[in-house]
Formats: C-alpha cells, sequence, structure tokens
C-alpha cells in the first residue's frame, strides 16, 4: 500500500506544480495574443534543447544507480554527475555565443531570451537532481515540497508581472525565469546540506556515468529534438498563430502526461527494487493496473473537456478541441511507453531504444513535410499520436528480446489486485466498526 500512498502524493504534487498553466489559460488565452503564445512555446522548447545539450541521461543515471551502491558511492556519483554537468554547460555557452545570429534567426528569440532559456536550463538540472534523488530515496513529503514551492513562486511571478503590471508573452517568461532560479538556489542549498555537490573528480566513476550517458545520448538527442523541430518546422511555413495553437491543445492535454509521468515516479522505485529481486511477475500486475487506471482516466478526462471547454479557452483557441481530445491519449501511450522501458533502464541498455526513436521519429517527420501545405492541427494531432504509439510499442518489443518479463500471464494482475482489494475491504470494515 505504500507505493499507492507515495503515488498519490507524488500524482498530488505534480498535478499541482503543472496546474498553474492549466489555471491561467482561461485568463492568459484571453490577454496574450496567439503569435505570444508562440514565443512562450518557442522559449520552452529552447529551454528543453538546452537541457538535452547541458544534462542529457545524468539524472536517469542517478535513478538507476541509487539502488545498486552505497550511500558514500551514490554521493560521489552525484557530485561527478555535477562536475560533468558543468563542463557541458560551458560548451552549450560558447556554443550560444558563436552561434547566435543563427541562433535568433531559427527560433525568432533575440540574444537575452536565449541567455534566459539557457539559465532556466541550468536551474532546472539542479531542481530536478534534488527532485530525483528525493524520488528514489522514497521520500515523496520533501519531493513534493519543492515542486510546490516553484508553483507557489511561479503564480505570484505571474500575478505580479501579468496581471499587476499589464504585462505580456516576455513577462510570462520572465516569471519562468525568476521562479527557476530561487528554487534552484534552495535545492543547491539542500543538496549541499547533504553533501550531495562533492565535486571531486574520479575517473572510474566518471567512466561508468559516461557508459550510461552516451549510448542514451542519440535516443535523447532524437526524442527532445522532435518537439523542437517540428515548432520550429510549423513557424517556418505556417506560422507562429499555429505554434501558438498547438501550444494550448498541448498545454490541455497535459495533465494527462503529468499523471503519467507521476505514476511512473512512484512505481519506478518500488519496480527496480522488485526487479533486483528477480520478481518480475509482480512488476507486470503493477503495470496493467496502472495502465487501467490510466484508461478509465483518459476517458473521464475527455468527457471534462467536452463540456467545459468553452470555459477553459478564449474566442481565439475554439479551434482546439478536437486536436487536444486525441493529445489526451499522447498520456497513456507515455506511460506504456515508460512501463516497458523500465526493464531496459535497470539493466543499462538505456542506448538500444535510439533505435526505436529514430526510426519514430523519421515515420513521424515524413508525415508532418509530406502535408506541410495543408497540415491542420488535427493532422498535427495524429502524428503526435502516432509518435507515441511508434515508440511504446517498439520499445516493448525491444526491451522483451533484452529483458523478458511475464507480461503474457494475465494473473500477474490478480495477484496485485488481490491484496489491494483485500486491503481495502479491512479499511472499509474497521470504519464501519469505530
Amino acid at each position: 500500500m505504500r507505493i499507492l500512498k507515495e503515488g498519490g502524493i507524488y500524482l498530488l504534487s505534480s498535478v499541482l506544480e503543472k496546474a498553474l498553466p492549466f489555471i491561467l489559460l482561461p485568463f492568459l488565452t484571453r490577454i496574450l495574443t496567439v503569435d505570444e503564445y508562440g514565443l512562450i512555446a518557442m522559449f520552452s522548447t529552447l529551454v528543453a534543447m538546452y537541457s538535452l545539450a547541458g544534462s542529457t541521461g545524468l539524472h536517469g543515471f542517478i535513478r538507476v544507480i541509487y539502488h545498486k551502491v552505497e550511500v558514500n558511492k551514490f554521493k560521489q556519483y552525484v557530485g561527478i554527475s555535477f562536475s560533468i554537468a558543468i563542463f557541458l554547460y560551458i560548451l552549450v555557452v560558447i556554443f550560444t555565443v558563436v552561434f547566435n545570429p543563427v541562433l535568433e534567426k531559427i527560433t525568432g528569440l533575440y540574444f537575452n531570451f536565449l541567455f534566459l532559456a539557457l539559465l532556466v536550463s541550468v536551474a532546472m538540472f539542479v531542481i530536478n537532481m534534488r527532485l530525483v534523488i528525493y524520488q528514489t530515496s522514497r521520500n515523496p513529503y520533501e519531493f513534493a515540497k519543492l515542486q510546490l514551492l516553484k508553483l507557489v513562486l511561479e503564480g505570484m511571478f505571474v500575478l505580479i508581472l501579468i496581471f499587476y503590471l499589464e504585462g505580456g508573452g516576455k513577462e510570462r517568461v520572465y516569471s519562468m525565469v525568476l521562479a527557476c532560479v530561487i528554487a534552484a538556489l534552495l535545492s543547491l542549498v539542500s543538496l549541499s546540506k547533504d553533501s550531495m555537490l562533492n565535486l571531486s573528480w574520479d575517473n572510474s566513476y566518471a567512466k561508468h556515468i559516461m557508459g550510461f550517458v552516451f549510448p542514451a545520448l542519440p535516443h535523447s538527442l532524437i526524442l527532445s529534438s522532435v518537439f523542437v523541430i517540428d515548432k520550429v518546422v510549423l513557424s517556418s511555413f505556417v506560422g507562429l498563430s499555429m505554434v501558438g495553437e498547438v501550444a494550448v491543445a498541448l498545454s490541455l492535454a497535459m495533465p494527462m502526461l503529468v499523471i503519467a509521468e507521476s505514476f511512473n515516479r512512484a512505481f519506478m522505485p518500488w519496480s527496480f527494487d522488485k526487479l533486483q529481486k528477480s520478481k518480475f511477475e509482480q512488476v507486470v500486475g503493477g503495470s496493467y493496473f496502472l495502465l487501467i487506471i490510466m484508461f478509465i482516466l483518459s476517458i473521464a478526462y475527455s468527457f471534462f473537456l467536452i463540456v467545459f471547454f468553452d470555459y477553459l479557452v478564449g474566442d481565439d483557441f475554439l479551434n482546439t478541441l478536437v486536436p487536444t481530445l486525441i493529445l489526451v491519449w499522447a498520456g497513456w501511450l507515455k506511460l506504456a511507453y515508460y512501463l516497458a522501458a523500465k526493464g531496459l533502464l535497470f539493466i543499462e541498455r538505456v542506448g538500444v531504444i535510439s533505435y526505436i526513436s529514430f526510426i519514430s521519429s523519421v515515420v513521424y517527420f515524413i508525415l508532418l513535410l509530406a502535408n506541410i501545405e495543408t497540415i491542420t492541427l488535427i493532422d498535427f494531432s495524429c502524428y503526435v499520436l502516432s509518435f507515441h504509439f511508434m515508440m511504446a510499442f517498439g520499445v516493448f518489443l525491444l526491451s522483451q528480446k533484452l529483458f523478458p518479463q511475464p507480461w503474457g500471464r494475465l494473473r500477474a494482475l490478480k495477484n496485485v489486485m488481490e491484496p489491494v482489494y483485500s486491503k481495502t475491504l479491512f479499511c472499509l470494515k474497521r470504519r464501519n466498526e469505530n
């Protein structure tokens, strides 16, 4: 039952963290223009691109290595991961300065926004490292506190910069920057107190980290680039207005992606512990259980959108309903991908997923470019959903080949459900007696 409790905490904190853009959507879609939404979307995309170059794979490695080494060695791995990230971000700064004119032309963002995106990327690396350590050590309450702190800070700056000072798209970006920087500084203090910032170098540890990170780099590069390049393509061929509409549809579908992420955060430490003990059937049963819950939630959320859509967005974005309903199911497929990939992550064979991500991205861009002249929001949403399906199904096949799990045993679900059902009946019985 502990995993259900932790899952509830992760879900609640993640939903609240991601709820800010969702809550603000009815107001901002009536204040910001479509082009301003495009600016915010491109800024967020650039942050993701910088994060890929500066810290790719490091969080994943820390999540895995925690279950395999003692505490002192784990702390040393964390410190060396920070050293590697510092070196990589120095290279990113040099790249940004040298290729500034090209980046401005491609993204449509001025030089100061490029460096603000870089600053947010660095801050998010620190925040996510703190969150990953909380997650792997099964400390959901501290995890939730940090997530909610960032939420409160960002909400406060949005109220001041946009609603009080009557700002626009640029001020929305500034609110992200300020919230991330403050939360990152507090995370650094927390990491320092836990002796996680020892930057001393050890070649054997660094080699182990690189052996995990670099094979996974092509996969991370492809996966992150897909949702960067597609927006650049839309901006170039169609315009920022469609990028803004895509951003709204993705924001409305985001709750299901957040739930998928939350389920994965709670399930992964538990599943790694079971995999370490070769209890594969329990992991499969838990995976089936989560997929069923996610399916029910996706249907319920779709009905919610249909009923309340007019209240959620302004008149300029009413055409995003159907695309949003399609993108909702990307959350279910994302969870399926996480559950299929955990075996490869456990055996530190993440690099092989590059084959699947490469094939999926090629098919995705063929569909996108072949219809770019007449593309609609519905077309784009279908292409995104197809990409997620190819990733989930392809990784499942690959995982079964390299790290077989008993997915064909449906009794695995029954074995997981029985203790949950028994515990629920016991709690209800005690409640009635009291």
